[in-house]
């Protein structure tokens, strides 16, 4: 079982009524392709939402169970899954407006599956005057009006006038790395989805697919954000943008 590191959840999975053994970096060593195990959110506290996404950010709001052990959210995945069918993202808020959003995931690499927990958003949520919740990467950065929306409408009017002005925020500008031509430093990865995005050192942005990511000391293959990797070629891509080929962790 896994535990979230701020105490709002544990996850684990269960295959045919029991529970999967699971190693220390998360595989799941008894599982095959063709299995439908379920992934298991247990939420132990209060005032969390959850949901899934698709690749377009469609939001699909999970229904809570119940058992002697409180509340709790199933998904029946199918291996191998694509992204919209793998994941449950818990959502919470503290006092302060903090907003985080994990990711619980079961991931396919080649003939391994593993059971994945990742921090995916950590924002500051304030209020307008006129009283609508404003979250900067999701109404600026990387749009995603929809969510913004969706959070709103579960919120009480007690919790949003509890929330910082907007008056309060300031961008703060990111500091420019120097990198060389040959590489480029990690915007994310998504290890559930098995993509990512990262700027090279010519500013260019270019996708990064969980295939390509070499091993690195590690049975799962990932990357993290402000890593800085080298790559030999950007590969042009149909719809006008790149991706990174050859790549290699600094």
């Amino acid at each position: 079982m896994k535990s979230n590191e701020r105490g709002l959840f544990e996850a684990e999975v269960s295959y045919r009524g029991k529970r999967v053994a699971m190693e220390d970096d998360g595989l799941l060593p008894s599982l095959q392709h063709g299995d439908e195990p379920n992934l298991i959110v247990r939420l132990l506290r209060q005032r969390t939402a959850c949901i899934t996404v698709d690749v377009d950010k469609q939001i699909q709001e999970c229904e809570q169970r119940h058992d002697a052990s409180g509340p709790y959210l199933l998904r029946t995945v199918t291996l191998p899954s694509v992204y919209e069918y793998n994941h449950i993202r818990v959502v919470a808020m503290s006092p302060t407006g903090l907003l985080t959003i994990d990711e619980v995931a079961i991931v396919g690499q080649g003939r391994k599956y593993f059971l994945t927990q990742q921090r995916v958003h950590d924002v500051q949520c304030y209020i307008s005057s006129y009283g609508k919740l404003y979250i900067p990467r999701f109404c600026s950065t990387r749009p995603w009006p929809e969510f913004v929306e969706y959070l709103h409408a579960q919120l009480s009017q007690r919790t949003l006038a509890c929330l910082p002005k907007m008056s309060a925020y300031r961008e703060v500008a990111s500091k420019q790395r120097t990198l060389g031509f040959h590489q480029a430093e990690v915007k994310w990865f998504n290890l559930a989805h098995r993509l990512g995005m990262a700027r090279t050192g010519a500013g260019t942005d270019a996708l990064i697919f969980g295939a390509d990511v070499p091993q690195n000391g590690t049975r799962l293959r990932f990357l993290t954000a402000g890593q800085v990797i080298r790559f030999e070629r950007l590969l042009p891509l149909e719809n006008g943008s790149f991706s990174l080929k050859g790549l290699c962790i600094e």
